[in-house]
């Protein structure tokens, strides 16, 4: 299984950059988008193998 965005090594960097600047409201959105993003492409996934199914 894929690794979901915010737990990514280079977002965790970039969740402590944003926490050690005091940037909490920052930290939160970035939070949000990639559970967004990663949400969205689970529906992708699940998408293309129902497309899939139908195909067949």
């Amino acid at each position: 299984m894929k690794v979901p965005l915010k737990e990514q090594e280079n977002l965790k960097e970039l969740f402590r950059l944003l926490e050690q600047n005091g940037m909490e409201q920052e930290k939160k959105q970035v939070v949000q988008m990639a559970e967004y993003i990663d949400t969205m492409e689970e529906n992708i996934v699940k998408t293309l193998l129902i497309i899939d199914r139908m195909q067949k």
